[in-house]
């Protein structure tokens, strides 16, 4: 993403975002989540972040999820679009959605209730690449679109469902966590074993940094925990195996943890 076109949300959005962190990860404290929005947007605290807002010239340091999206979704014009993409294509969709095991906030969730206004910039600039990959023939399946982009772990085993697949090797975003994961998930009747190979944070401000952050070790804990709660409330006995995080084997992070101060 070109560096110059890049526009910050507005301060209110920033704000609820970290909110959203701090009400999902029970044992997460608001500054903390306002550190962890202010790292994902390239910035070293929250006054950065919030000078940022204000201030064309400050400019955002490379960041993982922002670096992957150009900037032009991120406008309203991407928004309309999507709006009206939905009412025109999705409309009898819309309803085989209410089969999906909805969560609220989540992409399908917003999608249901045509509150895409609900979505962070980051999540309408993926949806939006998604459905107009190709301009002239957009992406009809919202099932097709789900399945690579929706933020509930839900959908793709609904998927796998669907399709009769017991097993698969893929990838979840979860962008309001600042998560990239690649997993591979075994589905055996109520039983589900979902085994993280890798799990990407785009938390930080220099690399390596969030492994000094207290906070972090708690995030990757609380949000694991979010993942086997919303598992088990749907009736599956969950098993959750952590293998890579940001690069670091999980064996490997007692080296880190024993540089933080609790």
């Amino acid at each position: 993403m070109a560096e110059e076109n890049f526009v910050f949300p507005r301060k209110k959005k920033l704000q609820n975002h970290a909110k959203s962190i701090k009400n999902a990860l029970a044992n997460i404290k608001y500054s903390q989540a306002k550190e962890m929005v202010s790292f994902l947007y390239g910035c070293r605290d929250w006054k950065q972040l919030m000078s940022c807002i204000s201030n064309e010239l400050d400019k955002p340091t490379k960041s993982k999820v922002l670096s992957e999206v150009k900037a032009e979704p991120f406008s309203q014009v991407a928004r309309d679009e999507l709006i009206d993409f939905i009412n025109l294509n999705w409309a009898s969709p819309l309803e085989l959605l209410e089969r999906l095991p909805l969560k609220p906030f989540t992409i399908s969730y917003c999608i249901s209730k045509k509150e895409i206004g609900w979505l962070l910039d980051t999540e309408i600039a993926h949806l939006h690449a998604s459905v107009f990959q190709d301009p002239k023939n957009p992406n009809t399946d919202i099932f097709n679109v789900l399945e690579d982009l929706d933020n509930n772990i839900l959908t793709k085993i609904f998927m796998m469902r669907e399709r009769g697949k017991s097993y698969a090797n893929s990838h979840f975003y979860d962008f309001r966590f600042g998560l990239e994961i690649y997993y591979h998930l075994r589905i055996d009747g109520n039983k589900i074993s979902f085994i993280i190979r890798e799990f990407d944070s785009c938390f930080y401000y220099e690399i390596g940094k969030n492994f000094s952050r207290r906070w972090f070790f708690i995030y990757i804990n609380d949000y694991l925990t979010l993942l086997s709660d919303q598992l088990k409330a749907s009736g599956f006995i969950p098993e959750i195996t952590l293998e890579k995080v940001n690069n670091v084997m999980v064996s490997d992070l007692s080296q880190h943890l024993s540089k933080v101060k609790f």
